[in-house]
């Protein structure tokens, strides 16, 4: 198999952010010596160093300002104190990214081509069309090229940490004593799974049927409301015949992106639905076939697959949930213990005096983005 030569990465996607944010209020080892003044190399001015290897001012700028330039876009307000913290954190991941490639290297560690393109094309696949994923990357302000290093960046980074903290292990009882912790956590209202049909008004749906943000009634004529009715009244009819299975004709007829699996909405509570949408299927029987109901979308046919009352999940419902969530903490600790370690043995050096670690900075917000 073909592999690529390792190379620094200059940014990463949402996954770097969070590990940033973290660094940022955590306590960090110091450098090995006092803090200079930033050096130069060439043109390029060095704000630090791991182990000998350069971390350049611009690489650091431009890291910077593609996340604050995010956080704006997100309305958060962005003063001169966040900024710095951002720009220190930023460098604490990239010191942090330069010590697990060169703990890679000495582990014989990498990513092969072949690795990264089967990653990335599960990546994009969640986009659902390659305009999605254009559009994200120029939301995190990256080329394919660049997003495409920094994605082998985080699956070294992955293998590398896996690799230093080993198997871990989540035993039964740890599991059991984390669920008598919280008795409340498990309580449900009633629920109802139900699957549908839908006649989107035409616009209400965007590329793979993937609803978009509700219409406003007045903005529907007449004429399309009657059309779009039409078709829900001749679809519920072949709907309620005997014989005819609700979810293969919610494959044929439906124009949502549920349709291809027959329409099904899961399992849901009251307030995730169209309120006209949730009153109806509520209020249905088991097997019973109800609408065609009006909402902002369209014209919604449904039926009633099955209904669970309000109550508590037992043990056993969540138990493999509860054993994932504690293994999750258990591996972000041990990798955590893992970085301090490469840290404490790495010859680190801070050019830039406002670089330094600050033990007492506050936690960055987060910025939500897709996927």
């Amino acid at each position: 198999m073909r592999c690529s030569r390792w190379t620094r990465s200059r940014k990463m996607r949402r996954s770097f952010f969070s590990l940033m944010m973290v660094l940022a209020c955590a306590p960090q080892e110091s450098p090995s010596e006092t803090p200079k003044a930033p050096e130069t190399a060439g043109s390029a001015t060095v704000v630090g160093t791991v182990d000998g290897q350069q971390i350049t001012a611009a690489e650091l700028q431009n890291r910077v300002d593609a996340q604050v330039a995010q956080f704006r876009v997100a309305g958060r307000k962005v003063t001169a104190t966040f900024e710095q913290n951002t720009r220190r954190a930023i460098f604490q991941f990239l010191v942090d990214q330069e010590l697990v490639a060169q703990e890679g290297q000495r582990q014989g560690l990498a990513i092969t081509d072949e690795e990264l393109d089967q990653a990335i094309a599960t990546f994009k696949d969640r986009f659902g069309s390659p305009a999605g994923f254009v559009k994200y990357l120029k939301t995190i302000q990256r080329t394919e090229t660049e997003w495409r290093e920094d994605h082998r960046s985080r699956l070294l980074r992955d293998r590398v940490l896996n690799k230093m903290v080993g198997e871990m292990v989540v035993e039964d009882k740890e599991v059991r004593a984390h669920f008598d912790k919280q008795p409340d956590r498990f309580l449900e209202k009633e629920q109802v799974r139900a699957a549908q049909i839908l006649i989107p008004f035409e616009g209400a749906t965007g590329p793979h049927g993937r609803l978009k943000a509700p219409h406003s009634a007045t903005a529907i004529s007449k004429e399309t409301k009657a059309k779009t009715l039409k078709e829900a009244l001749r679809i519920k009819a072949k709907a309620s015949r005997p014989g005819v299975g609700f979810g293969q004709l919610a494959r044929t007829e439906g124009k949502d992106h549920r349709a291809a699996a027959g329409g099904d909405l899961g399992w849901f509570p009251r307030g995730r639905q169209p309120k006209s949408v949730e009153d109806a299927i509520f209020a249905a029987k088991k097997d019973q076939v109800v609408g065609p109901i009006k909402s902002q979308f369209g014209y919604h046919i449904l039926k009633l697959i099955d209904r669970r009352p309000e109550g508590k999940k037992s043990f056993e419902d969540v138990q493999q949930e509860l054993h994932d969530e504690l293994l999750r903490r258990k591996r972000g600790r041990a990798r955590r213990g893992a970085l301090s370690t490469l840290r404490a043995k790495a010859k680190i050096d801070i050019f830039d005096t406002s670089l330094k670690p600050n033990e007492s900075q506050p936690t960055l917000p987060s910025v939500k983005k897709r996927p």
